[in-house]
């Protein structure tokens, strides 16, 4: 008989992988259905349904929305809690975000609206915390952006 398979406590499911799965984890571990998140986060109920299927993207304004609502965004977008946050991985991120304050602009100087800003720094941060192996290479990196030399 196929099909999905039972739940068993000894072998618990892996952490959802999209941030819609875990959007819908984090609703259902405060206890709340799909309605009343709509309402917290003033949206239609169908973009709630939305999000949680993958069918679209959760948006910056929206992001804030749910930190106001103590909703775990951290868990929603990385799939770890801010405790779970490695304390080098919230320095890098605190690094990121004040880079970006300083750099606010594209590459051409055109203001980045701040959804791209977002994807910017997140991008960056992934960057910056999967490929340089000491603080050297992430001032290195630093710098490659920032379109100066690194000290």
């Amino acid at each position: 008989m196929a099909g999905r398979p039972r739940k068993n406590p000894e072998f618990p499911l892996p952490p959802p992988e999209t941030a819609g799965e875990r959007l819908a984890a984090e609703r259902r571990r405060l206890g709340l259905t799909q309605e009343e998140l709509a309402g917290i986060l003033d949206v239609a109920h169908s973009a709630v349904q939305k999000w949680e299927q993958g069918r679209n993207s959760i948006k910056t304004p929206v992001l804030h929305a749910m930190r106001e609502a103590k909703i775990d965004v951290n868990f929603v977008v990385y799939g770890k809690d801010r405790e779970a946050l490695e304390p080098l991985d919230a320095a890098l991120w605190e690094r990121v975000k004040a880079w970006d304050a300083t750099n606010p602009n594209d590459v051409d100087g055109k203001p980045l609206n701040e959804y791209a800003r977002y994807q910017r720094i997140t991008l960056f941060y992934r960057w910056l915390r999967d490929g340089p192996r000491n603080e050297a290479e992430v001032e290195e990196r630093l710098s490659q952006l920032s379109g100066r030399k690194a000290a």
